[in-house]
C-alpha cells in the first residue's frame, strides 16, 4: 500500500526562486543581457526546479509492505518494522505522528512525522498492518484526533 506526503510545503520553497528571479531581472547587472541568455538561464532554472520537484515527488513516498514501514527520513529511506510501532496519532487535518520504540537496548526512540492527504487512511492502514503482522491490535491505539472540548 502506497501513500505520498503532501508536497505543498516542500514545493513552498520555489517561492524563493521567485523572488530571486525577479531581483536579478531587475538588477543592473541583467540589463544588458540578450534574448538568448535571457532563455539559457530560464532554461538552467526550469531544469532545476523540475529536477528539485521531482526529487521531493520520491522522496514523498511511503510504502506499507510485510517489512515494515518505509519512507524518507534524514539521511535516506528508512525502513521501521511493524513491531516497534508503539502508537500511530493523527494530529490535526493533515498531520500524522509515530512512535517507534528502540529496536535496542539503550537505543533512544523515535518520532517520525508527515502531512498526508487522507491522515485517517494512513492511520487505519498502519494499525491494519500492524494487526495483520503482528496477530493482535496495537494496545494504544491513538489513531484518532482527540474530541475537542
Amino acid at each position: 500500500m502506497r501513500f505520498r506526503q503532501l508536497l505543498l510545503a516542500k514545493l513552498m520553497m520555489l517561492l524563493g526562486a521567485g523572488v530571486l528571479a525577479a531581483v536579478v531581472a531587475d538588477s543592473t547587472m541583467t540589463a544588458s543581457w540578450s534574448p538568448a541568455v535571457w532563455v539559457g538561464a530560464a532554461i538552467v532554472c526550469g531544469v532545476a526546479v523540475a529536477a528539485y520537484a521531482a526529487r521531493a515527488w520520491q522522496r514523498a513516498l511511503i510504502s506499507l509492505d510485510d517489512d515494515g514501514i518505509t519512507m524518507f527520513a534524514l539521511g535516506g529511506r528508512h525502513t521501521w518494522p511493524y513491531e516497534h510501532i508503539e502508537g500511530v496519532k493523527r494530529v490535526g487535518n493533515w498531520h500524522v505522528q509515530l512512535c517507534f520504540g528502540a529496536p535496542a537496548p539503550g537505543e533512544p526512540h523515535e518520532h517520525v512525522t508527515g502531512e498526508l492527504m487522507r491522515p485517517g487512511v494512513f492511520c487505519d492502514a498502519v494499525l491494519d498492518w500492524y494487526a495483520y503482522t503482528q496477530g493482535h491490535e496495537l494496545a494504544n491505539d491513538v489513531s484518532q484526533p482527540p474530541l475537542a472540548a
